[in-house]
């Protein structure tokens, strides 16, 4: 019967991408306004004749990589022409570039002080930001921080931040580094501390609201396995209401509608949880791990046909994915309990 089909899943939506395989002819970096990352820009390498040797668009991060020909990295430029901003053209030699390459976009017209947005409404930024002088000595600090988590260094990534956030109590990107820091390591408190400093610094950035959702939904994880489950339900709520302003900044952030999407089904809301999922489905390029989550949304609801049709697309999509063969086994569940 249907109602005895219990499907288990392996949710990894926190997990971190693979990094892309590294030579001395890959470029990782970030593009950030107002201390966020910007989506949707398009970042050009350009050799000295200004020929195109890759271009590629931010994702909803600001996360970029490039790419140059093994036989020439070297002599190239990273080239940025964005409407409003400064225009950007730096020279590179990418044998010898390490680590995250941030980018900093400056507004044309550094008067137009305020909240902007982006033609779609999406990727709201306050200008103010951009105000802000940062000592020098803070942002060299923060660059070796970047370097530092880079290559997994934590502990000396966390004191470098610490003291960068001292130096610059308004460096918004700082304090979401140092919260993202301490919530690998499950320290909560301090995260969740660090991303509300990132809110007072820009009331318009997205992400800091995003990750204080993340928080109390990884916090409410912790609570259920404690057997607290008030507790748990009281910080999934506390969640759902920092997401929920999170998409009303920003409404193209995939990961808070997925995150949202996954608050709404430990609340046991099903049908707002489908919505929440599916509209990060239609952001996202990568969305296995949406996927995986609407295979529980409808199986929750017994509504099987629904989510066997996620767990196919899912090994569709993923057919090298390390869950596959666990989705191989819901997929084969379901097609029993629905007598195929």
């Amino acid at each position: 019967m249907r109602n005895s089909l219990l499907l288990t899943v392996v949710l990894a939506l926190l997990a971190a991408p693979a990094d892309a395989q590294r030579t001395s002819s890959v470029l990782s970096g970030q593009v950030l306004v107002a201390g966020g990352g910007r989506a949707d820009v398009a970042v050009q390498l350009v050799d000295q004749t200004s020929t195109i040797v890759d271009v590629v668009f931010t994702d909803s991060s600001g996360r970029f990589i490039l790419r140059a020909p093994l036989e020439n990295p070297g002599g190239l430029y990273l080239t940025i022409e964005e409407e409003g901003f400064v225009p950007v053209r730096e020279r590179l030699d990418m044998r010898q570039i390490s680590g995250l390459h941030t980018i900093y976009l400056e507004p044309a017209d550094t008067a137009d002080i305020g909240p902007v947005a982006g033609a779609d409404g999406s990727n709201l930024v306050d200008l103010r930001q951009l105000a802000v002088r940062l000592p020098e000595e803070a942002e060299e600090e923060y660059a070796r921080a970047v370097e530092d988590i880079e290559r997994g260094q934590t502990d000396d990534a966390i004191e470098r931040l610490e003291r960068v956030v001292e130096m610059a109590p308004e460096f918004y990107d700082a304090w979401i580094k140092l919260g993202v820091q301490h919530m690998g390591r499950n320290r909560f408190e301090e995260a969740e501390a660090a991303f509300e400093r990132a809110w007072e610094a820009n009331p318009s950035g997205a992400l800091a609201l995003l990750n204080l959702g993340i928080v109390r939904y990884q916090r409410a994880q912790e609570l259920r396995d404690e057997g607290k489950e008030a507790e748990a339900s009281l910080s999934l709520e506390q969640g759902r209401e920092f997401l929920g302003d999170a998409i009303r900044l920003n409404p193209a952030s995939a990961p808070a509608h997925a995150f949202l999407g996954m608050t709404l089904y430990h609340l046991g809301a099903y049908p707002a949880a489908e919505t929440a999922l599916l509209d990060a489905l239609g952001l996202d390029g990568s969305p296995g791990n949406v996927r995986l989550m609407l295979i529980n949304v409808y199986a929750r609801q017994n509504r099987l046909d629904a989510a066997l049709e996620q767990a196919v697309a899912f090994i569709d999509e993923n057919p090298d994915a390390p869950e596959r063969t666990a989705i191989e086994q819901v997929r084969e569940q379901i097609e029993t309990a629905l007598g195929r």
